[in-house]
């Protein structure tokens, strides 16, 4: 296969994913206006250990798990990286201090 079919390739799983990150965003941010108004941790390590169990229960490829679930976790961080923006804002705009 050409580098060009691969980059097309590559190219394509782009624009499948990009709504499904769009999405994603727009979750993280609710959940973080959540555990802002009710007072919750914005990391939850149960929550994460249960999806990458689920995950990698289901890896058809176990080869590459490794790397998948590293982008999991990536994941993980930029949700809670999110988080901590919006409850940043939230208590700006509210004057009150998210205190977890």
């Amino acid at each position: 296969m050409l580098m060009e079919e691969l980059r097309k390739e590559m190219d394509k799983l782009y624009m499948d994913l990009l709504p499904i990150l769009e999405k994603r965003v727009e979750i993280s941010k609710k959940i973080g206006e959540y555990k802002y108004e009710h007072n919750l941790p914005i990391y939850d390590e149960e929550r994460e250990d249960q999806i990458l169990d689920k995950i990698e229960e289901l890896l058809e490829d176990k080869e590459n798990g490794g790397e998948i679930m590293g982008s999991l976790i990536n994941f993980f961080e930029d949700s809670k990286m999110i988080q901590r923006s919006v409850i940043y804002k939230l208590e700006k705009e509210n004057g009150r201090e998210y205190k977890y």
